[in-house]
This record gives structure tokens, sequence and C-alpha cells, in this order.
């Protein structure tokens, strides 16, 4: 890189030469007075990688080159900021940045010292520039009676993307006790739903803090069995007790949903559709916002296959359009009727919001025939986490009785289909240790809560690509 004072001299005394030999065609130079940097693009980057031998029994390193022109740059001109919405991934060296300006009418870009207030000559598409750090930028017209200045951020990840590693933040001595357990969100809130051998028992604490927790008494009184009908959808809690469905976005303030459960036995879990909820007959139901009564689900299936005990909803939206959404549902059939079942039961269905929208059935996956079925485990919990569907359970029941409780994480990338065993995802360290009952529960961070009764603990832990968002 060349100092500023040689590289403009050098610069403009050219563009004199060869003004002038234009001048001897008969030719006219126009100098413009204005200028600014109208885009960035990235040259070939160099990333280190931390990854294990083929083994998997010992830590390795290896650097690959990327193609710099996917991340996007953007050029804020009214505070005069260059900079990547979306930052470029960990393990980027930030120090030899290779890069592309372009200008208005042809500006001459220069680059501030990091030590001094001297301006260097930046040689596009060949300078190696430590951005570190944020850079002043000074762009210089062809005419140099102008300038303008900007202030340029590259900005890298500092976080591995992979990285999923629990927090314990809290034993909670009244957690011990409970026999059942439900972790739910409302808002910035984050609930506990418990059965202590008689009632329905409530516990709140911020989502920022998970170590108090408050016991709480809702607007509404709790019947025995709203414990196990506490569901979370978007940052609002329902729980369903005796014949009406209640709801809540602090965790404090209690309003009836406005639909009849008269009939129904379970709630499911929530959408954008509506709430979904099991009826005692065995069918499913949908009760929609605004409407008095659930209304019967279509299912493509026998109701046999039907999930029985260990429910679970989970909800995205569907790749096919912004309009549509696929919701899941999983659990187990009991061991009374279907004591030989070595995996849960998993049915979905794609809801279309669109101005084209058809009605879809629910649709039974046969999971149970599944080559990569998810053992079939007791007090089975099922949550979305980013792209990924992650599931835990307690011990192995019917054909997967030799399953061990809260030992393994089992990951499905195909939308419930398929399960397996992923190394970046595993429970916290002697979390199945003096257990007799767990949930687990998402919040509006998504971040992932543990709570497990018997030793009272309280986990957190949210896989750092699933918290980035782009600036």
């Amino acid at each position: 890189m060349k100092k500023m004072r040689w590289s403009l001299a050098l610069l403009f005394s050219a563009g004199f030469v060869f003004a002038s030999c234009l001048k001897d065609e008969s030719r006219d130079i126009t100098y413009y007075d204005d200028t600014a940097i109208t885009s960035f693009t990235l040259g070939t980057l160099t990333q280190r990688v931390d990854s294990t031998t083929k083994k998997g029994d010992k830590d390795s390193v290896y650097y690959k080159k990327i193609d710099g022109k996917s991340y996007v740059f953007y050029v804020d001109q009214v505070n005069k900021r260059v900079y990547n919405p979306d930052s470029l991934p960990y393990g980027i060296d930030a120090k030899k940045i290779v890069g592309t300006f372009s200008t208005k009418n042809s500006g001459v870009v220069t680059l501030k010292s990091l030590v001094s207030d001297s301006t260097f000559f930046y040689n596009n598409g060949q300078d190696s520039v430590d951005f570190t750090s944020e850079r002043t930028l000074v762009v210089y017209s062809n005419s140099q009676k102008y300038s303008q200045k900007y202030v340029m951020d590259v900005r890298v990840h500092k976080q591995k993307p992979n990285d999923f590693k629990w927090n314990e933040v809290a034993t909670v001595p009244a957690f011990a006790a409970l026999h059942g357990l439900r972790a739910v969100n409302a808002g910035s809130t984050m609930m506990v739903w418990g059965y202590n051998g008689s009632t329905t028992v409530v516990y709140t604490s911020p989502i920022a803090n998970g170590k108090t927790w408050t016991a709480v008494s809702p607007t509404f009184a709790p019947d025995a069995n709203a414990w196990k009908n506490a569901v979370a959808f978007n940052g609002v809690a329902y729980v369903m007790s005796g014949n009406k469905v209640w709801q809540t976005t602090n965790g404090t303030s209690w309003t009836d949903f406005g639909v009849s459960a008269a009939g129904m036995s379970q709630l499911l879990g929530a959408s954008n559709a509506g709430l979904h909820l099991l009826g005692a007959n065995g069918k499913l139901y949908l009760a929609k916002a605004g409407a008095a009564l659930p209304e019967e689900e279509v299912l493509a299936s026998a109701t046999a296959y039907l999930p029985q005990q260990d429910f679970n909803v989970a909800v995205w939206k569907h790749s096919a359009s912004d309009n549509t959404e696929q919701v899941l549902l999983l659990g187990n059939r009991s061991l009374a009727t279907s004591a030989t079942d070595a995996a849960p039961v998993v049915w979905g269905k794609v809801y279309e919001y669109g101005l084209t929208n058809s009605t879809q059935k629910w649709t039974y996956y046969n999971s149970l025939q599944a080559e990569n079925a998810l053992p079939r485990m007791a007090n089975l919990q099922v949550v979305r986490h980013g792209a990924v569907l992650l599931a835990v359970g307690g011990a192995g029941m019917g054909a997967s009785s030799n399953v061990q409780a809260l030992k393994n994480i089992y990951v499905s990338q195909d939308g419930g289909l398929s399960w397996k065993l992923n190394r970046i995802y595993s429970l916290p360290q002697n979390a199945e240790n003096n257990v007799t009952t767990f949930a687990l529960g998402t919040d509006t961070n998504n971040y992932l809560w543990l709570v497990c009764a018997g030793s009272g603990k309280v986990w957190r832990v949210r896989k750092n690509s699933v918290g980035w968002t782009n600036k």
C-alpha cells in the first residue's frame, strides 16, 4: 500500500498527461466535483474451521477458501456507513480482507491509518486490509475539489455457529417434589406448570433471568389437570381448565379464548390456525379464534394411530410458501392398547392461509415402520430449534425399553420423518440423575429450557447460530 501523497500525485499527474494527449486529439475531459462510494464487493476469504479427526476423538483444524461475493455490503449514504448486515462466518481472518469499491464519477478511495491521521490509496482487488475494527474511508472526486468520509464495518461472527452449551441457571426446591411438569412461554415470562399430587401449581420467571421463580395464582382457578393442558405459541401461553381455554401474553393477565372446551380431553398445542385439541371421542379438533365451538378435523388415516399420551405439537412455516404452515403432532399410544410399539406416532398437516388455500387432511407418517424412528420414550418432549426438531424423553417404553431416561437428544432435519443423534446436541451432564419427571420448553428468544423434578434444576441453552439476526 502506497502513502496517499505519492499515490494521489501519480494518479492525478497521470490524468493530466492523459488529458494532454487527448487535447492533442481535440478531445475534452470533464472532471467531476462530486463522488460517493456506491458499492463494495469482497474477494476470496480464508476461514479457519475447528473440527475433529475422522474418528471424532481429537480436535482438528483446517483452512478453506470462501468466495466473498455472496456477502452483500450496504452503503448507507445518509449516515455514511459501509457494512454487511449478514456477518461473515466464524473463523474468517478479518485482518486480511481484500475487496473492490465502486464509486460515483470514478472517485478515488483512500483508507485512514489505524495509528495516525495519514491516508493511503486503496488498490482495488489487491490490497489486504485489517478490518478487525471500524475503519475510516475517504473518497476523493477526480477534480480534487470534493471528498466524503465513510466508516466501514466488516462484521464477522465472534461465536462458533454450532456451539450448544447448557447453562445451569437455578435449583428450585419447589420443583423437586412435583409429579408433572410443563414449561411454556408467555412473552417475556417463562412459566412452569406442575402437579404437586393434588392440585396444579404455577411458577414464573423472566426469560432474561431464570434464577428466581415465584409462585403465582392465575386470575382463574386451574383444575387438577390444567398443568398438562398448558401450551404456548409465538409468545402466548394457553391453558385448558374445565370447559374453557385461557390465554396470556405476560403470565399475569388472563383472558378467555372464547371457545367451549366441553367434550375435549386434551389441549395439544397452538398454531396460526388456532388451538389443536383431542376430543374425548378420540378425534382431532381445531378451535379458531372467535368461534364458539371447535370444529372436527379430517383425518387421512385411522384414529387408532393417533397418540393417547405424551402429546407434542411443533409448528413452522412450510418451505413452499410464507402463506403455508406445517403442523406436526407427536406422541405415544398407551401401553395398554399398543404394548409392542417401538416408536411414537407422528402426524402432520399443512395449513394454507393464502387466497387460493385448499383444505388438507391430517396424515399419519407411518412412523412405527420408519427406518430411523424416534425411540418410544415416556414423557416425550419435542421442540423446534432453528431448522431442526429436537426430542428428549424418559425411560424407553415397549420395544424401546432399553433406552435410558434423559440420555440423548434426538434430531430430525426432515420434519419428523427420521431421527438421528448429532454430536452437536447433547443434554446437560448428569441431567439423568435424580430425575423423576421433566419438561422441555422454548421462549421467544429461541432458548430451550429444561426443568427437572427430583433435582429441581433448571437449565437453559441456545445454539449460537439460532440466536443470530441480521441488522
